[in-house]
């Protein structure tokens, strides 16, 4: 559902969707993210005692890159609650997760720009829409985005 909203805020609010999908999800983020600590606190979890002690889920997690390349693989609601129950600083998490936003939210936010275009202007030929910079340049990068995700999945047993 957050793809069809970002295409959709793509669509409304042409650029300022943009920024508007980005607060929204950041802001959404932060609040499962300190959600998911309160319960941690309240609860006193500690996710390793449900996994092999073989698994150190701390090292995992500390690393910036997981962050990025996990929340291209998990879904958000899951991520932001993991990461919110271990011991990851919020500032750097939101952080991470934003930088790993923006690419998939300026293409997703450009492919509803080109359909509102698209729509506006009859004239325009679905041709001129594909061969269009502002539709093939961010398609590319949603493609190249899932490419690495899937290589990551198949190769390292990653995912679901």
């Amino acid at each position: 559902p957050v793809t069809l909203v970002i295409i959709l805020t793509g669509f409304l609010f042409n650029l300022i969707g943009f920024f508007i999908s980005l607060i929204f999800i950041v802001l959404g983020s932060m609040l499962l993210f300190v959600f998911a600590r309160n319960i941690k606190e309240t609860f006193n979890l500690n996710l390793n005692q449900f996994f092999n002690k073989k698994i150190n889920l701390k090292k995992i997690t500390t690393n910036n890159y997981s962050i990025l390349i996990s929340r291209y693989i998990l879904p958000y609601f899951f991520h932001n609650i993991y990461f919110g129950l271990e011991n990851v600083k919020i500032k750097r998490f939101l952080i991470v997760i934003t930088f790993a936003e923006i690419p998939m939210i300026y293409a997703l936010n450009s492919v509803g720009m080109s359909l509102n275009m698209l729509v506006k202007n009859y004239k325009i030929s679905f041709l001129d829409i594909i061969f269009d910079i502002n539709f093939y340049v961010p398609f590319i990068i949603m493609i190249i985005i899932f490419v690495v995700i899937n290589y990551l999945k198949k190769n390292f047993k990653i995912g679901l």
